[in-house]
């Protein structure tokens, strides 16, 4: 079990060699059905997606992740997800948009054992196709896809045979694949190409334009929020998994369209939160605070049942659950499509909380401070925030330590990365109830005021690219910077240089109507940065700063 020292003070390794280290305890006794146990493990790049139509678009890839598990090897990697418009000529007029993935996986079986297995996962999950995946050569009509799994790259092997090649003939053409391969093995090399998955991308997109490859398919890369909606990554539009198609021609990237980041806004059912205790502590006050704030402006709303400013003691657990888990009910039953987080440490929290409709679990520790964590959230197919942080709320403020490299950004960015690694891989919970979160599900968050000064936290914002660069290339950033100490921080420093030595020996409190608006600034640069995510008390005040960094960087929304 990793300790919530030991999360904090990870340091950052490569890029490709976190990809592509050892997985250590495997357990591959199920995973028999094809043949007799090599001695060699195999790394295997599959690619995966759906166009099934409606949310079993998203089911269909995830319930296949067990069986891939199950059938041919564990999961140790996962992509960011994509939505795809239909990149072949199909057998219907009006085929659904697709979602796309890639996963690596270890396996004891041969390249054509592998591909018998992944064929009877595509049965199980309906799919009608002469084809099979990996094969040389396929009709260029297409029955609709419940289920697409195709053998990208088997170890570092080339393999022509009559039903099988390997690499995959056509990967090289379609951004579909290649652009899930970047965020999950950009520096695997192509066999015959000699090239790596990040320059073949390069390349594509230098001959024919980021937005088209082989089919003219276009290609978004989402974040889905529970089983109800996908946020596009490249700006503010949200399409619901109901949906059969997607107008994904519409999601302007470059300079067209506003800017990505959305408003998360808090919303604390807690008698000793910081800022707002006991304000909103009845389920009638909770609810009309939650709609206000979506009326404002806010694209989701996280409720937290505990305080976690320093020095709160954590309340039990059947406290936190009967503050919360009404509030959810009440909020899904007046407002159905209104995206919900579980602001919560605790799995059994968790899992309640996102059984009564929360969308995201946001886990100021990680998944570090319960170990069932990890398992609920994964067998609950939510999604989920990875905040960095150490120690606890009684102890974080002596934990403020940064010395390995890169300093305080150094090593909290290369933290993330091996927490976001550990979760898609290894999964951190319950193998066999599906235990891996798959990237295409998680954020990132750098925990400001967690175990760090507000010099800290300055820092930590004002490098918000070179902790994007130290992440895993696509996962959502969350920035959290609302009201707290390094905005009051930064409106003293401010305040001294007005005042005498002596008056500024004590730093006055810093009223939170001040703290708002300092915030709003905030919100300007993470919005010029690209930030996903601001979690944030005022709402009106945020999407007023975010205008203005949409006007200033970004012409307006055609």
């Amino acid at each position: 079990m990793r300790t919530l020292n030991g999360l904090g003070g990870l340091s950052m390794q490569s890029r490709a060699s976190c990809r592509f280290h050892s997985v250590q305890r495997l357990h591959l006794s199920h995973l028999r059905r094809f043949s007799s146990v090599p001695s060699k493990r195999s790394d295997v790049i599959i690619g995966i997606g759906s166009n099934a139509g409606g949310v079993l678009r998203l089911q269909n890839i995830e319930k296949a992740l067990k069986k891939i598990g199950e059938l041919v090897g564990p999961v140790v990697g996962t992509s960011c997800l994509y939505a795809t418009s239909p990149h072949h000529s199909f057998d219907t007029s009006s085929p659904p948009s697709f979602l796309n993935a890639c996963i690596r996986i270890q396996t004891p079986l041969s390249p054509h054992e592998s591909l018998k297995a992944l064929k009877s996962i595509e049965n199980m999950f309906g799919r009608n196709s002469v084809g099979t995946p990996g094969v040389a050569s396929r009709s260029r009509v297409y029955s609709s896809r419940p289920l697409d799994l195709d053998i990208l790259f088997f170890d570092r092997l080339t393999l022509e045979s009559p039903d099988l090649s390997i690499p995959h003939p056509r990967l090289h053409t379609r951004p579909f694949v290649l652009e899930p391969l970047a965020d999950l093995c950009p520096d695997w090399e192509h066999p015959t190409l000699k090239r790596t998955v990040a320059a073949i991308l390069l390349r594509l997109e230098l001959s024919k334009g980021k937005e088209r490859g082989d089919g003219d398919g276009v290609v978004k890369r989402v974040f889905p929020l529970g089983s109800r909606l996908l946020w596009s990554l490249e700006n503010r539009r949200s399409f619901d998994l109901e949906d059969d198609t997607w107008d994904l021609e519409g999601v302007k990237g470059g300079r067209l369209g506003p800017l990505p980041t959305r408003i998360m806004g808090i919303l604390n059912v807690t008698p000793d939160s910081f800022s707002d205790g006991g304000k909103y502590f009845s389920v009638e006050k909770a609810v009309e605070q939650a709609l206000a704030m979506h009326e404002e402006g806010a694209d989701m709303i996280d409720i937290g049942g505990e305080s976690t400013r320093p020095g709160a003691v954590q309340p039990l657990e059947e406290e936190e659950m009967r503050r919360v888990i009404p509030v959810i009910q009440k909020i899904r039953e007046v407002s159905p499509n209104l995206p919900i987080s579980i602001d919560t440490r605790r799995a059994s929290v968790a899992e309640a909380a996102v059984g009564a409709g929360a969308d995201l679990v946001n886990d100021v520790t990680g998944g570090v401070h319960d170990s069932g964590m990890a398992g609920a959230v994964s067998r609950s197919r939510a999604s989920f925030c990875v905040m960095h942080m150490r120690g606890d709320p009684g102890t974080m403020d002596s934990l403020c330590e940064y010395e390995g490299e890169g300093g305080v950004v150094g090593e909290v960015g290369g933290a993330l990365f091996r927490r976001l690694a550990d979760l898609s891989g290894d999964g951190g919970g319950d193998r066999e109830a599906g235990g891996v979160i798959p990237l295409w599900r998680m954020c990132a968050d750098v925990g400001l005021g967690f175990a760090k000064t507000p010099q800290q936290s300055l820092s930590l914002l004002r490098e918000l690219p070179q902790i994007r660069a130290r992440l895993p290339r696509g996962v959502p950033l969350l920035v959290g910077y609302s009201r707290k100490r390094l905005i009051a921080h930064v409106i003293n420093q401010s305040r001294s240089k007005r005042m005498s030595s002596n008056d500024a020996s004590i730093p006055p409190a810093v009223p939170m109507e001040e703290r708002d608006v300092t915030g709003a600034a905030a919100a300007f640069w993470c919005a010029q940065h690209h930030a996903e995510i601001v979690r944030v008390h005022d709402v009106k005040t945020t999407r007023l700063g975010r205008a203005l960094a949409d006007g200033m960087f970004r012409e307006a929304e055609k």
